[in-house]
């Protein structure tokens, strides 16, 4: 005959075999692909440019999506669930050189890796890139650029900081990605005519 310390045991173990065999799956991971529409601009003459890889720190670095609530006091929190599908720098890099690719030519628009001799050097940087959510607000989507510029003797040429913060058309992950894609789309268009300037 079972001993009634060991026949609680086993009561006890079936009970929470059917307490999680009952719990609710978590949600299946998502993954976002930012697709910065094309940059809606006439070709121009650019200077030679040389574009350095996007630089990303902390947070911003990793594959979750961002958020924080608009009341809190700027504490940012990760999705649980909602990822980018390749590093969000990688996405801002690519958008950024065929952006300049079709307003100045792809033989006046190289990466760091074609060693060219150019004429302005162009580091770009991420700052801030968030989904703002609150129950008082409506949700929008922020962010935050800074390209800096130099001639081929590493002398500075300018630093242009770029911010947008656009309300979501919608809720939700989803949302946020497609206005940030539009806000990159928009970022490269204020850097093409400060890149005019440099002419």
């Amino acid at each position: 005959m079972m001993s009634r310390p060991r026949l609680l045991v086993t009561v006890s173990f079936a009970a929470m075999l059917g307490g999680c065999a009952n719990a609710p799956l978590p949600p299946p991971d998502r993954f976002h692909r930012l697709d910065a529409p094309a940059i809606n601009h006439q070709p121009q003459k650019l200077p030679l440019l040389s574009i350095y890889p996007y630089e990303v720190q902390g947070i911003y670095a990793e594959r979750p999506l961002i958020y924080r609530n608009g009341d809190a006091q700027r504490v940012l929190r990760q999705y649980r669930y909602e990822f980018w599908a390749e590093p969000v720098e990688q996405s801002l890099q690519d958008a950024l050189v065929r952006d300049l690719r079709k307003v100045a030519g792809d033989e006046w628009v190289f990466t760091r890796s074609a060693r060219v001799s150019a004429e302005i050097i162009l580091r770009p940087r991420l700052l801030r890139l968030e989904h703002v959510v609150g129950e008082q607000e409506q949700e929008r989507a922020e962010l935050s650029l800074r390209f800096s510029a130099f001639e081929d003797s590493r002398a500075p040429l300018f630093v242009l900081d770029v911010e947008r913060s656009q309300t979501l058309d919608g809720k939700g992950p989803d949302a946020f990605v497609a206005a940030v894609a539009q806000m990159a789309t928009e970022a490269h268009a204020e850097l093409v005519q400060r890149l005019i300037e440099e002419k």
